[in-house]
């Protein structure tokens, strides 16, 4: 009778844990811009309900798009390569802002 109830503790402590660190599992598998602040608020701050609840809400925010990767996929092997986005220089004159504004293309 007594190992049975170690062994309903032991669940229960287990499955705890897991729903504690929730938001530490999904940041880890999402993989946003703010992942460590996310483990710190929900280490220190998720034996709150405030503290989890926001750990929680910075998991599963959008991302946003210019933080994603761009994957493309590769013609010849068929794998998924993943490409970084170009970082544009500051036109130092009008005239290259300019060009640069009419070379931009806005069929996405």
């Amino acid at each position: 009778m007594l190992a049975t109830l170690y062994h309903i503790y032991a669940t229960l402590l287990v499955v705890g844990l897991i729903f504690y660190c929730l938001p530490s599992i999904i940041a880890f598998s999402r993989q946003p811009p703010n992942s460590g602040s996310i483990y710190v608020v929900n280490l220190l701050l998720g034996w709150t309900i405030w503290g989890w609840v926001t750990s929680l809400a910075m998991a599963v925010r959008t991302i946003p798009r210019a933080s994603r990767p761009v994957v493309r996929r590769s013609v010849m092997g068929g794998e998924f390569v993943p490409v970084r986005p170009a970082v544009a220089r500051p036109a130092s004159t009008l005239e290259q802002f300019l060009d640069r504004r009419s070379d931009v293309d806005v069929s996405e």
